[in-house]
């Protein structure tokens, strides 16, 4: 693909953007990297990268944050003022958005120098990150607009809501227990996201809608076409799958992610549909309400 490409796997939190991401960066010449945007974060808080290391003693991401002439600090500030409003008009806002897009396009280019990869593969879900793709100054942008059906997205949700509850790791408790309430929401915010993909995908400079539950299914011959649409080769066993649907997955420097992103050896890939018995009809029937049953189908691949 020439210069610096940069995909952009965006959708819903828990629409397989972890996984997708880990197999598209073991092909040749792409770099998996998680979400980008939070990196700023782990390295304030000294989180640890994917590799095992911390942050900053990592190979890829401290010598590509190191190399940063701005402030981590002040960039988070950045990103928090930008993500409390929706709005993108008004001279200050747009200055805003140029800030962050130059210091989003000069860390994506330290970690290319960092990885040697033509292809940095960016789970970010962020709203100013999807608002950005196509306006990076220096980077061609990609998108793969991940669908995955709204009752099985917010299915997994509240399961990751529900052990934080118990581990005392919930930011809002309360709310948390709110039962359809939430529910409601998330299905609102799954809805809200979907728009905002579709809206990136006319920004790209290429972009394709992906079912989650589609790529599950086939996920060898879905990976591979989109493995070759972003220059990659896939012919004579390239990539990482030793079987129609098991990946040989190594430890990478995944920043940011579900917990699967540490996760090393053979993996089998399935459709998870546990949400069918585990979410009652109601539930199932508000989320659909609120989503909308024409793009649950999107995720099946029809």
């Amino acid at each position: 693909m020439g210069s610096l490409a940069v995909l952009s796997l965006f959708g819903f939190p828990r629409s397989g953007s972890t996984v997708i991401g880990r197999v598209l960066g073991a092909y040749e010449g792409a770099c998996f990297l998680g979400e980008v945007s939070n990196a700023w974060l782990a390295w304030s808080r000294e989180r640890r990268c994917g590799c095992g290391a911390r942050v900053q003693e990592c190979p890829v991401w401290g010598r590509a944050m190191g190399s940063l002439d701005h402030d981590p600090a002040e960039t988070l500030r950045l990103q928090a003022s930008l993500r409390a409003t929706a709005s993108v008009t008004g001279l200050g806002q747009r200055r805003a958005y140029e800030r962050y897009g130059q210091r989003l396009g000069e860390l994506y280019r330290a970690l290319a120098d960092a990885t040697g990869a033509r292809v940095l593969v960016d789970s970010s879900k962020a709203l100013p990150d999807a608002r950005l793709i196509g306006r990076v100054p220096g980077v061609r942008a990609c998108v793969v607009h991940l669908v995955r059906d709204p009752r099985a997205a917010v299915h997994s949700r509240s399961v990751t809501r529900r052990e934080r509850l118990a581990q005392g790791r919930h930011p809002n408790p309360v709310a948390a227990r709110l039962g359809s309430l939430v529910t409601a929401q998330d299905a609102g915010a799954w809805r809200a996201t979907d728009h905002v993909g579709r809206r990136a995908l006319r920004r790209a400079r290429w972009g394709v809608e992906v079912g989650y539950e589609d790529w599950a299914a086939n996920p060898r011959q879905r990976s591979e076409a989109l493995a070759s649409l972003i220059g990659c080769p896939v012919a004579d066993g390239a990539g990482p799958f030793v079987g129609p649907a098991t990946v040989a997955l190594e430890p990478g420097h995944v920043v940011s992610g579900n917990r699967n992103r540490k996760a090393s050896g053979a993996t089998a890939i399935a459709v998870d549909e546990r949400w069918r018995t585990a979410m009652g009809p109601v539930a199932q029937g508000l989320v659909l309400a609120i989503a909308g049953s024409r793009r649950a189908r999107a995720a099946q691949g029809r």
